[in-house]
């Protein structure tokens, strides 16, 4: 009771080794001089019990008269004696599964406290525990809860509410179709090694209580190609969804697989497993040379034909597309554009599809229609994924007979 009573208390500083706030005094900290928890300072507040707490010893939040909320973690066993009593805008609490032991004058003189549910079995109940609550108070349970009675438990008015609500996950893709835990694999088909292929899923709560702890994890041979987008919540409310995606960028030919785990609090699908596949596609990739060994950048790279006389034939310059890639480069076609195009005579790939580490060659000769500099561009397409058209400018200049 060292602070009891202290109703404008808002902040303490602990010494770091200090036990006064350690173990089961109810009020925690997660490092010297921090509070983590105490009475709510507002007109009204909620209170958190964290996660791996097992006893809240006596007395512990007595007298906490603005306390409207408690979140009593499910890892809690015991609540002592006195521990939430005089909590005098306190409405309604909820008791976990794990409680087994509820001390004397736990919640008495919560004088506006209406509800009591429980969530588990009947834990061993001191006297008065709920002692000078509201009038109209009352325990609840769920079916199947050993320990309880109706209409009166420990004297207190009882009432099974019926089934206890459970959370259902839901996992679809496409929007439409229900997958099977464990059962379906999704297909990403068949990919160009280096390109990407997205899934979107659904996620939905088709229960009657909150989904909690949702997370995706992945493993299997070829995780690694398999990027997972992040979930935009981890608890869904019931008939709530939400959607993630799922990329696939194959390193290799052939099939690739993995499979994604979605963690949640679902009784029976936890995780809920799907399997993916795919599989990895050669890849072509195009090499542009002029001359011969002297690599040319896409969009960057301007080849000079000199000067020609107008109307006559200049210079003629020969190009080579190489593929080094190991799929086929196919569809090889070529294209131009600019003020002065027609100054260049293009002649087509000599073969339209190349093998990987083939080639194949092109010409462009330069016949100026006009005096002064004369500039184009000549545009390769192709079936590289991230290179084509593969752009080249080209210029000359003519000059008068």
């Amino acid at each position: 009771n060292a602070f009891f009573g202290c109703t404008s208390l808002s902040s303490i500083s602990v010494a770091a080794g200090n036990p006064a706030f350690s173990g089961n005094n109810g009020i925690l900290y997660d490092k010297p001089g921090t509070v983590l928890i105490h009475c709510p300072a507002g007109k009204s507040g909620s209170l958190t019990i964290p996660a791996g707490v097992k006893v809240i010893a006596e007395n512990s939040f007595a007298r906490c008269g603005k306390l409207s909320a408690v979140m009593i973690a499910s890892s809690v066993e015991t609540i002592g004696d006195w521990a939430f009593s005089d909590c005098i805008a306190l409405t309604q609490v909820t008791i976990p599964p794990a409680v087994t032991d509820i001390g004397s004058n736990a919640f008495a003189y919560c004088y506006d406290l209406i509800e009591a549910k429980f969530t588990g079995d009947a834990p061993a109940m001191g006297t008065d525990v709920f002692g000078d609550t509201a009038t109209g108070f009352h325990v609840s349970f769920y079916n199947g809860k050993s320990g309880f009675t109706t209409p009166t438990w420990n004297g207190y008015d009882a009432v099974n509410v019926g089934d206890e609500p459970f959370p259902e996950i839901e996992v679809k893709q496409p929007a439409d179709v229900d997958l099977a835990d464990g059962v379906t694999v999704k297909s990403f088909g068949s990919v160009p090694i280096g390109e990407t292929a997205i899934l979107e899923f659904t996620i939905k709560n088709v229960g009657d209580a909150v989904l909690k702890g949702l997370s995706i994890v992945k493993s299997g041979a070829n995780a690694g190609e398999y990027r997972l987008g992040v979930l935009g919540a981890t608890s869904l409310a019931a008939g709530q969804q939400m959607t993630f995606t799922v990329s696939f960028q194959p390193k290799a030919a052939g099939s690739r697989t993995a499979t994604i785990q979605i963690g949640s609090s679902d009784g029976d699908e936890n995780p809920f497993d799907i399997g993916l596949t795919g599989t990895g596609l050669e890849a072509p990739e195009i090499l542009v040379e002029q001359p011969e060994t002297s690599g040319l950048l896409d969009g960057v790279s301007k080849k000079s034909f000199g000067t020609a006389v107008v109307g006559e034939a200049g210079m003629v310059r020969k190009f080579i597309i190489r593929n080094s890639g190991t799929g086929t480069l196919k569809g090889l076609k070529i294209a131009k554009s600019g003020a002065g195009a027609g100054d260049f005579i293009v002649t087509q790939p000599v073969k339209s599809s190349v093998a990987g580490g083939d080639s194949t060659t092109f010409k462009v000769n330069f016949k100026p229609t006009a005096k002064g500099t004369r500039s184009a561009a000549i545009h390769i397409g192709s079936n590289d994924a991230d290179k084509t058209p593969f752009d080249i400018k080209l210029t000359g200049m003519g000059a008068a007979k």
